[in-house]
């Protein structure tokens, strides 16, 4: 902490204002006592060693969609056809939320509880989801912004009154899987069994699995609005 303190003031007051300051979780119990461990791994921190305290948002966070960002990158041709620089800037600067690490586990908690404060109300607000789920390519966060949620959640960023995106996403904090809201899109999305199947890898459902998803999500949609009104717009997404 000595040197830190003079290195990167700014680190060190991130960790003091943290929970994980008030509960005595200091560098070395996330980052080992071994300093050329830490510097090889460019102060990585494996979702593994997260998960000695959080083992239910670890586990949770495996089966969902993110989990599976930085393999989509590195198994794409798009990705492949760029520069060294281009792939760590252009692309991992998102995807290596699925990171995976020598441990075996996979997530990189801090992309969206950001170093080394790692807020949970930080990851909650509408910006840690717009690094990277907006612009031309998948304005998703714009789309949000003009909808009527999104209008109502900026005028006083009140979740108890409107919705944020963990809202409907991430229902009582679950980082797992979130049930189908539509069957989504090209290359993210998925085709029910007996459908038809474009030339692309992408994901099946049964009837069985999507009335399933499908119920879950008309509850996440419940305390704000009527049945009806949420299978009706779930049907037209």
């Amino acid at each position: 902490e000595g040197c830190h303190q003079k290195i990167d003031s700014g680190m060190n007051k991130q960790w003091r204002e943290s929970v994980h300051f008030q509960v005595n979780v200091g560098c070395a119990d996330c980052h080992g006592e071994d300093h050329e461990a830490v510097f090889a791994a460019k102060g990585q921190v494996s979702a593994g060693v997260c998960g000695k305290c959080h083992e239910k948002e670890v586990v949770a966070f495996a089966e969902s969609g993110h989990a599976d960002a930085e393999l989509a990158a590195l198994s794409d041709a798009r990705f492949l056809a760029q520069s060294p620089a281009m792939q760590e800037v252009g692309c991992m600067g998102c995807h290596s939320i699925g990171a995976r690490f020598a441990d075996g586990s996979v997530g990189g908690c801090n992309t969206c509880h950001p170093s080394h404060e790692f807020s949970a109300a930080l990851a909650r607000e509408p910006e840690a989801c717009e690094v990277c789920h907006g612009g031309p390519d998948h304005p998703v966060m714009e789309a949000y912004h003009t909808s009527v949620h999104g209008v109502l959640y900026y005028r006083d960023r009140d979740p108890e009154k409107s919705p944020s995106c963990v809202t409907c996403h991430m229902p009582e904090g679950d980082h797992g899987h979130v049930a189908n809201i539509g069957l989504g899109a090209v290359f993210t999305g998925a085709v029910l069994e007996g459908d038809f199947l474009p030339h692309l890898a992408m994901k099946r459902l049964t009837q069985k699995e999507f009335e399933a998803n499908r119920k879950a999500m008309l509850n996440v949609c419940a305390p704000c609005h009527s049945t009806r009104f949420s299978r009706e717009s779930l049907e037209r997404a």
